[in-house]
């Protein structure tokens, strides 16, 4: 046992020394920079620049974004992608193809689908013609406080899907005969899903919601392809503000700003982390 854990970290050290040179490292190193003034030469300011930071409105209004946007499209993602998992969780030959044809929007190259969605929202599009008729005037919907609309399905389209089969494969680890016996019971098809189904996927939609809500956190490259570095306000992310800030070399900003996001983070992923501790021993009793 002792070899196989030998030869084990051995297989590991690659990525785990990748890993430290990085990623670990330069988030040690970047406390130089949020403690420091960016004057020359430049001067120790402890936590002046995370305050101020903190203080400012477009800081603000960058970090509310990103959040409500997690909050709106993570659960309709994973409740989406529930619906779909229930109807095509069958092992027929159709059921198969459809499975398939849902990882084609997960695995299609950002540049493509940005592509598709100018044809699609573009000033243009139908669906552009549409909202103007409804608004009275004539909107953009990819340079305008509208872009919010296409930003959301964009990410649906593209991870709905590979949520989808994830659950599916969860899924079809449970035994036929839990279901046969609640039938048995006399429940119902609704029933059946969420006195068996729910309970006994819930650590596996735990890992998909933290798949949906770190996906929602990562959509800045799309909203960058569509509008650049500064969309209407109600989209600016902020991962907008670092990366603005990182073009005009503000180092002490951006790195107050990303100790600022990881804090956040680590709360958010104890308190998933409770919740799937939580889903395992419910599962286990």
């Amino acid at each position: 046992m002792k070899s196989m854990k030998r030869e084990a970290i051995w297989y590991l050290l690659p990525g785990l020394a990748g890993t430290m040179l990085f990623y670990v490292l330069p988030f040690v190193g970047g406390l130089y920079y949020a403690m420091q003034s960016d004057t020359f030469p430049p001067k120790f300011v402890g936590f002046m620049n995370i305050a101020a930071v903190l203080q400012n409105a477009v800081f603000r209004t960058a970090l509310w974004n990103t959040i409500a946007f997690s909050l709106v499209c993570a659960p309709i993602a994973v409740l989406l992608a529930l619906v779909l998992a229930c109807i095509f969780r069958s092992a027929s030959a159709a059921s198969r193809r459809i499975r398939a044809a849902m990882l084609v929007s997960y695995i299609l190259p950002t540049a493509a689908t940005i592509s598709v969605w100018k044809i699609l929202f573009g000033y243009n599009s139908a669906a552009a013609a549409l909202v103007s008729h409804f608004a009275n005037q004539r909107i953009d919907l990819l340079q305008s406080e509208w872009q919010m609309i296409p930003i959301i399905f964009l990410y649906i389209w593209r991870n709905v899907g590979f949520f989808s089969v994830l659950l599916i494969a969860a899924m079809q680890l449970i035994h036929q005969e839990l279901y046969d016996f609640a039938e048995m019971e006399g429940a119902s098809a609704l029933q059946k899903h969420w006195h068996v189904t729910m309970p006994l996927i819930s650590p596996t939609i735990i890992i998909v919601f933290i798949f949906s809500w770190t996906g929602t956190l990562k959509i800045f490259k799309e909203v960058y392809a569509l509008s650049g570095g500064y969309p209407a306000m109600n989209v600016y992310t902020l991962q907008h503000y670092i990366n603005n800030h990182l073009q005009k070399l503000n180092y002490a900003t951006v790195t107050s700003a990303s100790y600022i996001f990881a804090g956040i983070l680590a709360l958010v992923f104890g308190v998933i982390y409770r919740l799937e501790n939580a889903a395992h021993d419910f599962t286990a009793n």
